[in-house]
């Protein structure tokens, strides 16, 4: 954790070309899977300082939040540390709005065609964001989001998306 180098991902506003996703990825998927090998044999304090550096490594301004940061906001999670995972929830819940406004802004046809598993990620990611302020007795959060959430709920969109008279 101390010898890579990040390449200034983690200090300035970098544009990260798609070419550069399967090794970033990578980088990634061996962090999360390190951080849960560490939960599985109880070392919470060395699974969290991974997270740490992950959300370090990978900043929202040049990496952003999307479901995939569940992967790591599950080790702050289960390791108790709710105060550490929250800001990084705030961050994915405006990002997950911002989706969740696109998609239903969409044309059922177009959204079912060509969007439909990154509308269920972005629902999904939602739906977590809820209940894990739930769980975690955040009352205030929770009741934030559920509002801010409300008009892309499911039974919402699909009244929305119904002609009037309901047919």
């Amino acid at each position: 954790m101390e010898k890579f180098r990040w390449g200034n991902f983690d200090k300035e506003k970098t544009f990260v070309d798609n070419s550069y996703l399967p090794s970033i990825q990578s980088l990634q998927l061996t962090m999360r899977r390190a951080a849960g090998q560490l939960l599985k044999e109880n070392k919470s304090k060395e699974a969290m300082a991974l997270a740490d550096k992950y959300f370090k490594a990978f900043p929202h301004v040049n990496f952003p939040f999307d479901y995939r940061a569940y992967y790591m906001l599950d080790v702050y999670l289960e390791a108790g540390a709710y105060t550490k995972a929250k800001p990084i929830m705030e961050i994915l819940a405006d990002e997950t709005e911002k989706h969740m406004r696109f998609y239903t802004s969409l044309d059922p046809d177009i959204l079912s065609n060509s969007y439909q598993f990154d509308y269920e990620r972005a629902e999904f990611t939602m739906t977590r964001l809820m209940q894990d302020a739930e769980k975690n007795k955040d009352d205030a959060f929770f009741k934030k989001l559920q509002a801010r959430f409300e008009p892309y709920r499911v039974e919402t969109v699909e009244n929305q998306l119904l002609p009037p008279g309901g047919q």
